[in-house]
């Protein structure tokens, strides 16, 4: 496979973002939640 530096950052985050809730399923789901909240974006 290729080396994409894009897709290393990405996976870097992700794994970083999951990291910060011990990769608790619940508490990213809690999150990303709020984040959206907090957004002024329509939500489906």
């Amino acid at each position: 496979m290729k080396h994409d530096p894009i897709v290393e950052e990405i996976r870097a985050i992700r794994e970083a973002y999951a990291a910060q809730f011990n990769w608790d399923l619940k508490a990213l789901y809690d999150d990303i939640k709020k984040l959206e909240e907090m957004s002024n974006k329509p939500h489906r």
